[in-house]
């Protein structure tokens, strides 16, 4: 059975509203103008208000002060470390809660008690749920499609696990 032909197809403007965790927020590259940018952010190490954008880092490393040879450095993105902290806590309390491990054994790939993986766990998801409010702000400030959802958390696929005692 062959696909009909007279379908029309439309973009679905909401596939970027799940990408706002790999936006860089409230950045503007300073060689190409662009705001909210997806690309690796990097920072001037003398000129600590000049940032570029991947796409831009090598023309900003002749242009920007040629004479001076300024260095960038890599700025990572706090979003992704924190859904990357909560992901590697998950981790650790799935794993030392099957093993009923005492409250001295550490998860091997972490280092992380059960209690301390439960306190990174809930400040870092915190911490996301803080950054998702702030981007649905910035990005609808800046016309840029932004759905706030209710179900945002599904999106980032985080496994939620109860957080109680051993």
């Amino acid at each position: 059975m062959s696909h009909p032909f007279d379908h029309l197809f439309i973009p679905n403007k909401s596939i970027s509203n799940t990408n706002w965790k790999q936006r860089n927020l409230t950045i503007t590259c300073d060689l190409c103008g662009e705001k909210h940018f997806f690309e690796k952010r990097y920072q001037c190490c003398q000129c600590l208000d000049y940032n570029v954008c991947s796409k831009c880092l090598s023309e900003a490393q002749h242009s920007h002060h040629p004479s001076e040879q300024h260095r960038f450095i890599y700025i990572p993105n706090l979003t992704k470390i924190s859904i990357n902290r909560c992901l590697l806590a998950d981790r650790a309390l799935r794993i030392l809660q099957y093993r009923n491990a005492d409250s001295t054994d550490r998860d091997e790939i972490t280092g992380w008690t059960f209690s301390e993986a439960q306190l990174i766990y809930t400040d870092e998801l915190n911490n996301y749920y803080a950054a998702w409010k702030k981007a649905s702000q910035i990005l609808e400030d800046d016309d840029i499609d932004f759905i706030p959802s209710i179900i945002e958390h599904e999106k980032l696929e985080l496994p939620f696990v109860s957080i109680g005692n051993n």
